[in-house]
């Protein structure tokens, strides 16, 4: 209708603000020189997903100084061109026998994890908070990834479950932070905090 498109009386503006904005917030010294509190939560958000995302793509690095790839491709021990010429830097593998393949499946089993929980994770976020799924998944994820070396020593299958378990609980992360910031954020800064947050 007409009267829908009519702009936002001052009174119905501040009505939208954050929930920790209130009118003594206004009046203390601490609100002229501190960073709001929504801005705090956007902050961290960023350094947490920073720190799932550097779990997520740890071994993707790793993988490479994990295999012995002279055994798996004896002709290139040396791993340079035909034809190259440089001085040849003494290389040691690792001691995993795991070809492509099953590099391939240990490096995919972590979304196998990451796909399950993603909706659950938004209404538990909703229903208990977003600071507790995302808390948890950060935690969860940390916890894990410091059992690697323990679980590829035992076994493929056992590095594999532990990934697919690391994807669980990444997973859960970024719905948790949608809550936090449809808490949060006032309408007119939702895009602002949300780009401060996942970029």
């Amino acid at each position: 209708s007409y009267r829908s498109l009519e702009p936002r009386r001052h009174e119905d503006v501040s009505s939208t603000r954050s929930l920790l904005y209130t009118e003594e917030d206004t009046e203390s010294c601490c609100s002229k020189y501190c960073l709001p509190s929504r801005y705090v939560i956007a902050i961290l958000g960023a350094l947490g997903f920073a720190m799932v995302y550097f779990l997520r793509v740890n071994l993707s690095v790793a993988l490479v100084v994990m295999v012995n790839s002279s055994a798996l491709n004896p002709e290139n021990t040396t791993g340079d061109c035909p034809g190259e010429s440089r001085p040849k830097v003494p290389h040691q593998d690792g001691k995993y026998m795991w070809d492509e393949t099953m590099q391939g499946y240990i490096l995919a089993s972590f979304y196998w994890g990451y796909i399950p929980l993603q909706i659950p994770a938004g209404y538990a976020s909703e229903k208990w908070g977003g600071k507790w799924i995302y808390g948890i998944g950060v935690l969860w994820t940390s916890l894990l990834t410091l059992v690697t070396p323990i679980a590829a020593e035992t076994g493929v299958v056992y590095l594999i479950l532990l990934r697919t378990l690391e994807g669980l609980g990444e997973s859960i992360t970024y719905p948790a932070m949608s809550a936090i910031l449809g808490k949060w954020a006032p309408p007119m800064e939702v895009t602002f905090l949300t780009t401060i947050a996942y970029s």
